[in-house]
Parts: structure tokens; sequence; C-alpha cells
């Protein structure tokens, strides 16, 4: 029996999934979506592209998401390794998967490494999957989608970015509920995007520091309706939240 996500929604990732579905064309589309996407093409691709995790390939890691898994009472979905910066996925929908970028091995501890596989585990048990998966295919089509159905198709691309940004608050509350602490997922947020400074010694980024600097950034937002558009404005294409909002809203909900 999975554990009953219902408790970690946030308001703005309901919200923002009632808004997408209610717009005119969206079961169209997504019915589209379904009728001609092959699940099984992801998997080829990671079999033919990336390294799969497992219990006699990078053996820790795996251990780790089993972990993860045995917490939430939920299926291992498949986890794979490909070269890249500090980025993970989950995609799928009947046959859900992880995707790990390299350079979140060399940035994270392991107990980083661990939320990170509990955020992905968060967004598959919530059934956030065919929905970002639709988004990310829409993304790699570019402009092809918004041709002659661009009426459609460009009201629901939208819709799904912004709801796929919400979706983030509520994994993230899944992470620290599996970590125990929100303390691990904004350490994990901030060297995702500071990253680790090398080739100095006793020089380590602060969590504390970096909370401080997302309540200013806060502060300057409630200041200025300004700075509200431009936020809107510069996170409109992105697949998560700026992670100092991640951070402001996973503290505020696990202080309530």
């Amino acid at each position: 029996m999975a554990l009953d996500v219902s408790k970690f929604i946030h308001p703005l990732d309901a919200k923002a999934m009632a808004a997408m579905k209610a717009i005119p064309g969206f079961d169209l589309v997504s019915n589209a979506f379904l009728k001609f996407y092959d699940e099984k093409l992801l998997h080829v691709e990671n079999m033919a592209m990336r390294v799969r995790i497992g219990p006699r390939q990078l053996p820790q890691f795996h251990r780790l998401l089993k972990e993860v898994c045995e917490t939430l009472e939920m299926d291992e979905p498949e986890l794979y390794l490909e070269n890249g910066r500090s980025d993970a996925m989950s995609l799928g929908d009947k046959r859900p998967f992880i995707v790990l970028q390299s350079g979140l091995l060399s940035c994270l501890t392991m107990p980083e490494i661990k939320s990170v596989l509990a955020c992905m585990c968060g967004h598959i048990l919530c059934g956030h999957n065919r929905y970002e998966t639709m988004a990310t295919m829409m993304v790699d089509a570019g402009s092809g989608i918004f041709g002659l159905a661009s009426a459609i198709t460009k009201p629901v691309y939208w819709a799904l970015m912004a709801w796929l940004r919400c979706s983030g608050f509520t994994a993230d509350r899944i992470d620290a509920y599996v970590s125990g602490s929100p303390d691990i997922t904004i350490s994990k947020l901030m060297k995702i995007k500071g990253g680790v400074i090398y080739n100095h010694e006793n020089v380590d980024l602060n969590p504390d520091a970096y909370m401080r600097q997302a309540r200013e950034y806060q502060e300057e937002l409630t200041l200025s309706k300004v700075q509200q558009w431009t936020q809107k404005w510069l996170s409109r294409d992105k697949y998560n939240p700026f992670p100092v909002i991640r951070c402001i809203e996973l503290k505020k909900w696990w202080d309530e």
C-alpha cells in the first residue's frame, strides 16, 4: 500500500493542475499524446545512451533508491545515469524511470543524492510523470507544436510549464519527509545552483546564509509588483521554480 500523498500536495500544485485541466482543448491534446506516445521508445533510448544503475552497477546509489522506495512504500522505478552537469528527471507513465546526471554525484553528499531520488520518486508517486513527459516532448518538438493547431497547443504548453513548476513544491515536501528534515533538501538545492568550490581549503557553502538570501529575495518580491512580474517572466519556460522559492515554501510548510 503506497503512502497517501494527499497530505503533501501543495496548494499551488492543486490550483495549477485544476487550471490546466480546465483549458479548452486540454483533453484533446492529452488524448492525442497518449495515442501517439510510445513509452518503449524512451526505454530503448535509456538502454542505448545511459548506464542503468542496479545491484551490480553502482550499487551504492541503487541502495539509496531502495531505501527511498521502502519509506514511500512504492515500487522501484528504473534508475539511469547520464553524462551531464547537475540535473535529474523522472519520466514515463506505466513504466516510470529516473535519470541522474553525473554532475550530481560529484557535487552532492550521499544523503543529498538520496534527497534527489526522494524528490523524483515523489513526482512518480503523485502521478506527475504523464504530464512531465508531455511537457518534455513538447519542448523537444520546439516550434513544431505551434503549427496549425497552435490555438490549442500553445495554451496547453504554457499551462503545463506553469503546473510543472508548482508540482516541484509537492515533490520537495515528500523529499523532506523521506529525509526527516528540510535541511538536506535546502543544502542540495543550494549546491546544485552554486556548485562545489574546488581547490580551496575550509570553504563551505552555508545553508543558513542561503536561507537569509532566500528571505531577502522574498522581501524584494513583496515590495514590488515589477519584481513579481519579472519573476514570472524569467521562470516562464523553466521546469522548476527558483530554488530560493522552493526553500522558502518547504521551510514554511515544515514549520507549520
